[in-house]
């Protein structure tokens, strides 16, 4: 089945790829998943305490009919910005190097989200990432431009609100940032 799906239910992807460190009844905490977990229990007024953040990260984040999806831009996983490993594990031209890839792929990955947030209709969307915001902002069909200083910014379209905030894994970033989104959110829905 795998390859054949446009999203993957994350517990039913890792289950069968062998990494399960972050799912079972007591999984580690995955530092970019537990702030959008934060966002999430924001949104409900849950406690976000760890042991509610690993169940959820564990049975509910992004899971095939569930409330939450997880959607990459890049969809291409790699240990850091700076660290390409595809340009030495295979022939394919466009996976040489990173910039090659971006060019490559981005088109078709914005219209491919556009595609997916028109037919779902969702009525809040946290992109990742404030120098993807000219990105976000094609996804949104509305400028989304941060200013210096901003933690992140939010903009409305019909009835989806679109909130890009700095990417969880950026220096500093703290799980309080992703509660007050949260938090904010839940006027949106």
């Amino acid at each position: 089945m795998r390859g054949r799906l446009d999203l993957e239910d994350p517990v039913e992807y890792h289950y069968a790829i062998g990494i399960t460190k972050h799912l079972g009844p007591r999984p580690a905490l995955q530092p970019t998943w537990r702030k959008l977990v934060h966002v999430l229990l924001g949104m409900s007024g849950g406690a976000a305490t760890d042991d509610r953040v690993r169940a959820f990260q564990a049975k509910e984040l992004g899971r095939r009919g569930g409330s939450s999806a997880l959607v990459e831009l890049l969809p291409l996983p790699s240990p850091g910005i700076d660290h390409w490993i595809y340009g030495e594990a295979t022939t394919i031209p466009y996976l040489s190097s990173r910039e090659r890839y971006r060019i490559r792929v981005v088109r078709y990955r914005i219209a491919a989200i556009r595609e997916r947030l028109a037919s779902y209709k969702p009525r809040a969307v946290v992109l990742l990432g404030l120098s993807y915001a000219a990105y976000w902002s094609e996804i949104a069909s509305v400028p989304l431009i941060p200013t210096p200083g901003d933690a992140f910014i939010t903009s409305t379209v019909r009835q989806t609100t679109f909130v890009v905030v700095k990417h969880p894994a950026a220096r500093g970033v703290q799980n309080v940032l992703f509660r007050s989104i949260g938090e904010l959110l839940t006027g949106a829905l």
